[in-house]
């Protein structure tokens, strides 16, 4: 009795995170993911924050571009964003919330494309990045 419990809250939880609800979202399987989401822009940001802290620059990036977005029903969610970020004018030590800070200039503004997959649990709450691959573009 308390399995069945446990499985339609964890049913109801992945509903309402929006991933049992769209086309495609089973258990186990990859599939696209809205861009728009507020899931899927939640974890864009916390990617973007987790890259500017574990870089070892002092600039920040902040996103210029989300290019693409899968998600994965787990014990919660898996996440793979493929997204463009840009240097901006801000510093690690400025304390600016990344939202304030504006692209470096044409000749300055340095392009990554990184790909992140995050793997979220709505109900602890739990957020981790599993992995990160960056290049320049």
């Amino acid at each position: 009795m308390l399995a069945r419990g446990v499985c339609f809250l964890l049913v109801c939880c992945l509903c309402w995170d929006g991933a049992l609800c769209l086309p495609g979202g089973m258990v186990g399987g990859w599939s696209p993911a809205d861009l728009k989401s507020p899931s899927v822009q939640q974890m864009a940001a916390f990617s973007v924050g987790t890259y500017n802290k574990e870089s070892s620059g002092n600039t920040l990036y902040r996103m210029v571009q989300l290019l693409g977005a899968e998600q994965q029903v787990v014990a919660g969610m898996n996440y793979k964003l493929n997204m463009i970020l840009g240097s901006t004018e801000c510093r690690k030590s400025d304390n600016k919330p990344i939202e304030k800070c504006p692209l470096q200039s044409n000749m300055q503004l340095k392009k990554i494309q990184c790909r992140f997959q995050i793997y979220h649990v709505p109900w602890v709450p739990s957020t981790t990045m599993s992995k990160k691959e960056c290049v320049s573009v």
